[in-house]
């Protein structure tokens, strides 16, 4: 009987009440969330959801203000709810770095708080540019800061985020922690690349200008030779904003993330020119794949892609750069192969789930002490 009550305050003891998004829709933190709940977490912990995501349905004005003042008062009440009754060892709140979300966010850490439970904040997303472009939004920047100092913990994705936050909250135990990708996409192989004519170039992601969809068009006008095959959410407001898009720029049909593998596996490489990343999961999924990247120097795009090995980076605001990038990629069938080789490697031994999650339940472990 002994041995059975050890067990059972051992198994209360590691629950993870985690406020975080699960998909729908898929993508970013919810996808992060559903590897976590699907393959679980080592050390004994036990991962509790309270789900944050955002259904707006397409309202706007008051009708959205009011869907989020709902949703906000759901999450809130489901994190005191299962803060009391599921007893959990510490709390950990993924933030999307929204300029309204982050309030939400620091209200679920303020509970943990209250309640006594250690805090892990992780923040999605690139902390610099998001200071950058929401600076007139001081109460927004409150909130974040705020939420550093509050937090035990605070794991970052990129190397600009952690500087920030470090000289934010020097006290605090201040992480770099990459995000990953299921030990099952390594599973099965590419097989050999598909002799494509034209050569297909992929981009995955919301069709916005923030993601880099001008490059997007600028670059295929540029290079003919080359088929941009675009994946996203977005094509009807794309095509309506932008209908004399070059002949060599195709939409696909949006599938499951199974499909988005499948359409990685079709193409040569993957063309991600976006302004703003924190860590993004298309581009490590591509590299799982055996893709190579023409990507942006943005976020933790640098350290994941190795120039010249795993592909080619160029500065956010030029398109030349990304239209030479893309040429090279192009024209070298036998440097495709090796870089998509090279990327899958590096995903493997770095990124794989079951390499990040054992250092995220040792941050748990420094934690709990």
């Amino acid at each position: 009987m002994a041995d059975k009550a050890q067990c059972m305050t051992r198994s209360v003891s590691r629950k993870v009440l985690m406020a975080s998004p699960l998909p729908p829709p898929p993508g970013g933190i919810a996808t992060w969330t559903e590897i976590i709940v699907k393959n679980g977490l080592p050390g004994g912990f036990q991962p509790v959801i309270v789900n944050t995501t955002k259904r707006n349905g397409g309202r706007s004005g008051l009708a959205r203000v009011v869907v989020e003042l709902f949703r906000t008062a759901r999450v809130l009440g489901a994190m005191v709810s299962r803060t009391l009754t599921a007893g959990p060892a510490l709390v950990h709140v993924n933030c999307s770095l929204s300029p309204n979300g982050i309030f939400r966010d620091w209200l679920c850490g303020v509970i943990g708080k209250v309640a006594g439970k250690p805090l892990v904040t992780q923040y999605h997303g690139d902390i610099p540019d998001y200071v950058a472009r929401y600076s007139s939004k001081k109460s927004s920047l409150r909130a974040l800061h705020s939420l550093s100092k509050l937090s035990n913990v605070n794991i970052t994705l990129n190397a600009g985020s952690l500087d920030y936050v470090a000289r934010l909250s020097p006290k605090r135990h201040c992480v770099l922690l990459p995000n990953f990708i299921e030990d099952s996409v390594f599973d099965s192989d590419r097989g050999e690349l598909r002799a494509n004519t034209p050569v297909r170039g992929l981009y995955v992601g919301h069709l916005l200008l923030s993601k880099g969809f001008e490059h997007i068009r600028d670059v295929a006008a540029v290079v003919p030779e080359v088929e941009f095959r675009l994946l996203g959410p977005d094509i009807g407001k794309v095509t309506d904003i932008h209908p004399d898009l070059p002949d060599n720029v195709r939409f696909l049909s949006p599938v499951d993330r199974s499909g988005v593998f499948e359409e990685m596996r079709r193409s040569d490489f993957l063309f991600f020119p976006s302004y703003s990343e924190g860590f993004p999961i298309t581009v490590l999924e591509a590299m799982a794949v055996g893709l190579p990247v023409v990507a942006t120097r943005v976020g933790a795009i640098p350290a994941m892609v190795v120039e010249g090995k795993g592909g080619f980076l160029a500065a956010k605001d030029d398109s030349d750069a990304l239209a030479s990038a893309v040429r090279k990629v192009a024209e070298n069938g036998a440097m495709r192969k090796e870089m998509g080789a090279f990327n899958r490697e590096r995903s493997k031994s770095l990124y794989s789930y079951s390499v990040v999650v054992q250092e995220l339940a040792g941050l748990y472990e420094t934690t709990l002490k």
